[in-house]
């Protein structure tokens, strides 16, 4: 009968850093011809990019297997567990085509960079009613292939709003490692004394990211109005008791 193929791989898993994994075609049995195996990826893994190109495999004729190289690309950025799915995509040459089955193989990409934690600092921790911005930062711990976004969730004495603008979440963009929002007083005629602005982390969202130990941060909002004061005074000094 005419000959069938197969895939296979080396294993089933690789990291960063590793050395490359083979993959095998093999045939149920030797043609006179050359056989070409062109092989297709999918998978959440990006051919060229988390692993280099995927040559398509020759089996010679008289022989029954022929084999490519599976090359993860180790770089900085972190993206967690990825696969990378390869299957046979058309055969050629010999009569052959592939088997019912075992046509594909898939590949889990192990990541060697450490899960992301984001952390918050501030540039001062005195706010001034009429002074500048207070700039917040949320700091990742490394650069990850999606963006993090990191929501603020306030408290204190001050109300969001009205003492202070409403703050922004915080976007760290993709390949980057910080992101920032403000504190922007509201510089009123009304005295208030000082007051309290708590900001906190609430819950991240991308590249799974998870809260670092600063998690919050503590502002005093200062008065620029003076503390008023009560004077008394009277139309005059004496009253007639018939007045």
């Amino acid at each position: 009968s005419a000959p069938t193929v197969t895939l296979a791989s080396s294993s089933s898993s690789v990291t960063e850093g590793d050395s490359a994994l083979t993959l095998t075609a093999t045939l149920s049995v030797a043609t006179t011809s050359d056989v070409t195996i062109a092989l297709n990826t999918s998978g959440t893994a990006t051919e060229g990019s988390d692993y280099s190109a995927v040559a398509d495999i020759s089996v010679p004729a008289g022989s029954t297997t022929g084999t490519a190289s599976f090359s993860v690309t180790d770089d900085s950025v972190y993206e967690g567990s990825e696969t990378a799915v390869v299957s046979i995509g058309s055969v050629s040459g010999g009569s052959a085509s592939a088997a019912s089955s075992g046509t594909s193989t898939t590949i889990t990409l192990g990541d060697n960079e450490t899960a992301l934690t984001v952390n918050l600092s501030a540039s001062a921790s005195t706010v001034v009613e009429n002074g500048s911005a207070v700039t917040i930062t949320a700091t990742l711990s490394g650069t990850a292939d999606e963006a993090v976004t990191v929501p603020l969730d306030t408290s204190g004495t001050a109300t969001e709003g009205t003492d202070y603008a409403a703050i922004s979440d915080i976007t760290i963009a993709a390949g980057a490692t910080t992101g920032t929002a403000t504190i922007t007083p509201t510089d009123d005629n009304t005295s208030e004394g000082n007051e309290t602005i708590v900001v906190s982390m609430g819950t991240l969202s991308g590249a799974n990211a998870t809260a670092g130990s600063t998690t919050s941060l503590s502002f005093s909002l200062t008065d620029d109005e003076s503390t008023p004061s009560i004077t008394l005074a009277a139309s005059g000094s004496s009253i007639a008791e018939n007045s």
